[in-house]
């Protein structure tokens, strides 16, 4: 989609202001090879770009293979570039505009850890958005370090993302999470920051209910109910104030029938609520299989972390610039063509029915000269 290269270079520009043009210019080469090849192949994308050094003479060079892999390698282990850079412009762009007088409501975001490939997990906050999530913070760790760090590392994140934002916008932000990451330590962090939660609970966590400490799979509830208690002391170790908020599916809705009651931790006064704001945490996780799936995130072949991180950088930028072009390129003539196929097939998911827009309006366009796209690299000879 060599069309792409104007709507990746504006958007790139307008999004990442604060971070220096140089890596600007670079993160757009390398989010415009990301789209010819749809996957985070460091060959596949040095084989698709055209660049090249002008010669005293005025003749154009192109750069060998090898020396673009190197480059696009260097940038991505070795630059003075951070990813967390990106992340904040891309929060910045996705939630300032909801910072308005007139916007009061709660703005819920998930908090997930996945898998990426061999060696390698990443934390993820995430903006629930048509059906799946954009992504608005990623940490990047080694396999080895979690053992020990798990805890220390969400709330390094939790707290890094929440410090991006204004006081009015932090009032309003409600992490949603599974009970992974029911951790008193986690709820004090979210709290300290002025923050809001809604994070499941072990149905074998104790808490304390008018005087009496209760298994919370004790309380009684029938199929397809909900109960909340209001300031109930959660274990009996920390004894930590909470609210909670109990909803059991209907019966047959649930995957695993002996696990079909959600125990939902929040410190929000709207305990009625609660329950549907938490089923928007399964969104992040349609992400997940995007990344993986279409874009073949966990292929990826490096083994350096800070490479990493600026990798799935790259990736997570490039997967809210097609779903947010592709809605502005998005036609009832476009969308026809792109479902008229479906023949009763299950629905498009934003990002892939973006990506089929965007090519059909590729092949409309007129693809501008390359040179746009080229960086200020400069060859070393020896």
């Amino acid at each position: 989609m060599r069309a792409l290269t104007l709507p990746i270079m504006k958007y790139s520009e307008r999004v990442l202001s604060r971070v220096h043009r140089s890596a600007v210019k670079t993160l757009s080469l390398l989010m415009w090879a990301l789209a010819q090849v749809q996957e985070p192949n460091l060959s596949a994308w040095a084989r698709r770009l055209w660049l090249y050094q002008v010669e005293p003479n005025g003749t154009k060079r192109s750069y060998s293979f090898r020396y673009k892999k190197f480059r696009i390698w260097r940038f991505l282990t070795r630059s003075v570039f951070e990813a967390e850079e990106l992340w904040e412009a891309q929060t910045h762009h996705l939630l300032d505009p909801r910072d308005a007088p007139e916007q009061k409501g709660p703005i819920l975001v998930t908090l997930d850890w996945t898998k990426l490939g061999k060696g390698f997990w990443g934390l993820v906050i995430a903006l629930p958005y048509h059906g799946r999530a954009l992504p608005l913070a990623v940490q990047v760790v080694a396999e080895g370090y979690l053992q020990n760090m798990m805890t220390d590392l969400e709330i390094e994140l939790v707290e890094r993302f929440l410090g991006w934002l204004s006081p009015e916008l932090r009032h309003r932000i409600v992490i949603l999470a599974d009970r992974g990451f029911a951790k008193t330590e986690l709820f004090e962090a979210i709290e300290k920051a002025e923050a809001s939660y809604v994070i499941r609970l072990h149905r074998d966590a104790f808490v304390r209910i008018a005087g009496q400490w209760v298994e919370l799979q004790n309380l009684p509830i029938g199929p397809g109910e909900s109960r909340s208690y209001s300031n109930v002391a959660y274990t009996q170790e920390h004894q930590k104030n909470l609210h909670v908020a109990i909803r059991r599916l209907p019966a047959l809705e649930a995957n695993d029938p002996s696990d079909d009651t959600w125990y939902l931790a929040t410190n929000r006064a709207e305990l009625s609520e609660a329950a549907d704001w938490y089923a928007k945490r399964f969104k992040e996780e349609e992400l997940f299989k995007d990344l993986k799936s279409m874009l073949d995130l966990a292929a990826h072949q490096l083994k350096n972390e800070e490479g990493l991180k600026r990798l799935v950088a790259v990736v997570g930028l490039y997967y809210v610039f097609v779903v947010l072009e592709g809605q502005v390129q998005t036609t009832a003539e476009r969308l026809r063509q792109v479902t008229q196929d479906r023949n009763g097939g299950p629905e498009l998911g934003i990002f892939r029915q973006a990506l089929a827009v965007l090519l059909l309006w590729s092949q409309e366009v007129e693809s501008p000269p390359l040179d746009l796209l080229m960086p200020a690299w400069v060859q070393v000879h020896r």
